[in-house]
């Protein structure tokens, strides 16, 4: 429902503030249901139809949601000028960290860790040759994401070991 909402706000009104509020309440509402599957034993068919498509667009809207928030800047005539690249860069380790959490807490998740990584690699390719700090930013993020899902197949694995022994 939030992604159709946000589709059809921002075909009629462009990536405003509202379209923050939208896909950030959209994103708040997957990582609520990501952390539920993450943290409960689901069967295959659960993980399936439910765990990884979950995981995989709540990934992608922790990317869309940083970027939506820089259009919204953008569009209420807030660019940056030549600091640009070093606020989108900031934005970008804030996403890093954001996802880094999420994957902590949600005690590992390979599929919101893919999308991401391959997200920040569009975002490198798009942006990262030609703007030095968006590179090392999009490297920094990318080491935030794998150290996240090792921490958090870590944390998986000693709670696991914890109830057997």
């Amino acid at each position: 429902m939030g992604n159709a909402l946000w589709a059809a706000y921002t075909q009629l009104y462009g990536l405003s503030f509202v379209s923050v509020l939208i896909i950030t309440f959209t994103l708040t509402c997957l990582i609520i249901a990501y952390r539920a599957l993450s943290n409960a034993a689901v069967s295959k068919t659960a993980w399936w139809c439910a765990y990884l498509p979950l995981s995989a667009l709540a990934a992608w809207l922790t990317v869309a949601t940083t970027v939506n928030i820089a259009a919204s800047l953008r569009y209420h005539g807030m660019e940056g000028g030549a600091a640009a690249p070093v606020i989108g860069a900031a934005v970008i380790v804030i996403a890093g960290l954001i996802a880094a959490t999420v994957l902590v807490r949600g005690r590992g998740n390979l599929p919101y860790a893919a999308v991401f990584l391959w997200a920040l690699a569009a975002i490198f390719a798009a942006g990262g040759q030609a703007a030095g700090p968006i590179a090392v930013a999009t490297g920094a993020a990318a080491i935030l994401v794998i150290s996240g899902l090792v921490a958090g197949y870590r944390r998986r694995v000693y709670a696991s070991d914890s109830i057997r022994g």
